[in-house]
């Protein structure tokens, strides 16, 4: 019974700390081209221009998905906050 109890542990951790590393993205883009440009003249060599473009982009996401009691607390505090955000909107106008 410990040992399932042990394992049920591990496991939620686990579950939050993979929860927590999903609200970050990394994409890379390699574009190769390469590009022949023909000879001005008989005798000139054919030029050969070969471009490689990187670029590496990280997303990053604010959402609130903690769980139940994060967002729980989280919609408190928004209510909380309501009415001061008004007040502090209507001094904003008249000022």
């Amino acid at each position: 019974m410990r040992s399932f109890t042990y394992i049920s542990i591990v496991a939620l951790l686990a579950m939050t700390l993979f929860g927590g590393c999903a609200t970050q993205s990394t994409s890379e883009t390699i574009n190769r081209e390469t590009v022949q440009y023909p000879a001005d003249r008989a005798q000139a060599p054919v030029v050969v221009e070969q471009r490689t473009t990187e670029r590496t982009e990280t997303t990053k996401s604010d959402d609130h998905s903690g769980g139940v009691l994060s967002g729980t607390v989280h919609v408190v505090g928004e209510v909380l906050a309501l009415p001061f955000r008004a007040v502090a909107g209507l001094l904003g106008v008249i000022f």
